[in-house]
């Protein structure tokens, strides 16, 4: 769910830091979330509350007509290792990934032209957690022929976000060898 209630991060924060404070400031947000029966917060920027940031506490991708974005590193937005590592097992599978802004117009614009084809969240915990509706906490505004709430396509139909799964638990399990050097043995 979004929300213009709260906000994550702002610009000259800790936004991009991994550290427990970072964190601190999503558990309300995430708590009326789950009140309003979803899971987390896909968190927008923190000045027009439109740009979208992150999901939860995770990097958040949308394959949009079979392109992999997520949003750019802004300040507020953490590097993290496993997007890191998702970019260059996508773009070594052939996905093309863009790394930009993306507004929450262009995501419902994009399901309404039934090119929305999935989203995800990426992060070290969960490595790849597939979102399956995205609704809106009705403060913010958006354009005008929205639905309240945003059904995706069921994970089986799902091609990116499963193989990617399944690519990054191979290398971490030592089912596939690992040409990157992410693996240590210890």
């Amino acid at each position: 769910m979004t929300t213009s209630r709260y906000v994550r991060a702002y610009p000259g924060g800790t936004g991009e830091a991994k550290s427990a404070g970072n964190y601190a400031g999503s558990l309300l947000g995430a708590r009326e979330a789950k009140a309003r029966g979803y899971d987390n917060v896909l968190w927008l920027d923190g000045i027009e509350h439109r740009s979208i940031e992150e999901c939860g506490t995770m990097n958040v991708w949308f394959v949009i007509d079979g392109v992999a974005v997520t949003p750019e590193l802004t300040g507020t937005i953490l590097a993290g290792t496993t997007r890191k590592a998702s970019m260059q097992i996508l773009r070594d599978m052939g996905i093309k990934v863009e790394e930009r802004r993306i507004d929450i117009d262009e995501v419902w614009k994009a399901h309404a032209a039934g090119k929305l084809e999935e989203v995800f969240g990426t992060g070290t915990a969960a490595t790849v957690a597939h979102v399956d509706r995205i609704g809106h906490d009705g403060s913010v505004e958006f354009i005008a022929d929205m639905p309240e709430d945003l059904p995706l396509p069921p994970i089986s139909e799902r091609k990116v976000g499963p193989a990617l799964l399944k690519r990054l638990n191979d290398i971490r399990t030592g089912l596939a060898e690992d040409p990157y050097g992410w693996v240590m043995h210890v």
